[in-house]
């Protein structure tokens, strides 16, 4: 079971490769050094926290349930 939810996570985050852009930032790290994106992925159940760094390097920082507590987000 865990295989497959991870390899659906990476699946779900290909389209960064192509799109890097292409989810809403998140506004709550607007004071970090990078600007922070969130992907919804797994039908809508789960986020893909992002950043991209000078290099254009894509880092997942962290993926998180969209059924918790947006207010208890962090990195």
């Amino acid at each position: 079971m865990a295989i497959k939810f991870y390899n659906g996570i990476i699946d779900d985050a290909e389209i960064l490769l192509s799109h890097p852009n292409i989810a809403p930032i998140e506004p709550q790290f607007d004071d970090l050094e990078y600007t922070v994106r969130a992907l919804v992925i797994r039908k809508g159940l789960f986020k893909l926290i992002y950043f991209i760094n000078e290099r254009n390097e894509i880092y997942i920082a962290r993926v998180r349930s969209c059924r918790q507590n947006p207010d208890n987000l962090s990195l």
